[in-house]
């Protein structure tokens, strides 16, 4: 099932972005394929543009999952190279090429980053977009976001990497469902931003302490806690959400 949001160039369906302005214009050639390790297949364009440019566009069953447009050999982007990025969100979600957009994109366009998905992110109506400049290459990535979820009862107070600390009630902590439901929002968090939604909770009540798989040594634990300035006295409760 497809998120609700406004409507796109169709269904995201492979075919339909072959058929929009940005192929038509830039005379997108037949792509490239090759399968993923998680069962998309990818699809490798090479756009009618000078210095290169590539666009990888993997799908799973026909459907369209990113856009990602990458520029080489270019010390900054020209006019030319823009009105080619614009002409790409115009073709993924009419009306999202917006001043406010030209401007994120030209901000964070040229800022390195080891990863575009560690780029600064903002949102085209139903899709989220990253900017940034990873080696040589500047590059913008295009997904549809996840949706919200609506945010359990509790006060995140450290954040490291992918482990957290929240703080709940007793109460909270001693019941599987309420923990696994803070879990799940901060996973899904993470998704919203491009990560894998994998994520490591330590939650921290009183009287309450249960053992736990994550590997996570008790300098790291008193790291979090020293940052969050939260009772060392405290019990605490770990929990995982692996990739999923």
């Amino acid at each position: 099932m497809r998120p609700s949001g406004n409507v796109v160039f169709a269904t995201d369906e492979l075919k339909d972005f072959e058929a929009s302005e940005f192929c038509k214009r830039y005379e997108c050639p037949k792509p490239t394929t090759w399968p993923l390790r998680d069962g998309a297949v990818n699809h490798s364009y090479k756009p009618n543009g000078r210095p290169p440019v590539s666009l990888e566009v993997p799908t799973a069953g026909g459907t369209v999952r990113s856009y990602g447009l990458s520029f080489y050999e270019r010390q900054v982007l020209a006019p030319k190279d823009l009105d080619m990025l614009w002409a790409l969100i115009r073709s993924i979600h009419p009306g999202g090429d917006t001043a406010t957009i030209r401007k994120f994109v030209q901000s964070h366009i040229e800022v390195r980053v080891p990863q575009i998905l560690q780029a600064k992110t903002t949102l085209v109506g139903p899709y989220r977009l990253w900017a940034g400049r990873v080696g040589q290459e500047q590059i913008v990535h295009v997904q549809r976001d996840a949706p919200a979820v609506d945010k359990p009862a509790f006060a995140q107070v450290g954040h490291q990497g992918m482990t957290y600390l929240v703080v709940v009630s007793p109460q909270q902590a001693s019941d599987d469902r309420q923990v696994l439901a803070i879990a799940d929002y901060l996973s899904n968090e993470e998704k919203r931003v491009g990560g894998r939604g994998e994520v490591h909770v330590w939650v921290w009540a009183d009287k309450q302490k249960a053992a736990s798989r994550i590997p996570m040594t008790d300098a790291q634990a008193d790291a979090l806690i020293a940052q969050a300035h939260v009772n060392p006295s405290k019990g605490v409760r770990r929990v995982e959400r692996p990739k999923r």
